[in-house]
């Protein structure tokens, strides 16, 4: 016995998949230069790893959501400081 608790859209449920971006970052000096290309309003969580101590890492998550896509991406993780980008 299968039962449905709702119906949604394929399309719109691909586009609201996923909860954003994770930017590891060599040091915190690129994040202003990040902060400008987070400027709209979405429904994505983006999270920053930054180097901490000696052999530690620090996750900091955006308490606002932000649109997150494919050319935003590619445009921070060509900004120099950014390690890398993925999508999550």
């Amino acid at each position: 016995k299968l039962r449905a608790a709702s119906i949604n859209d394929l399309d719109q449920a691909a586009e609201n998949a996923g909860e954003g971006m994770v930017v590891r970052l060599d040091s915190a000096a690129p994040l202003s230069v990040i902060a400008a290309h987070l400027l709209p309003p979405g429904p994505r969580l983006v999270r920053f790893v930054v180097p901490g101590g000696a052999n530690d890492e620090v996750e900091i998550t955006l308490n606002k959501r932000h649109a997150v896509t494919a050319t935003l991406r590619s445009t921070i993780a060509a900004i120099p400081g950014v390690v890398s980008v993925e999508a999550v």
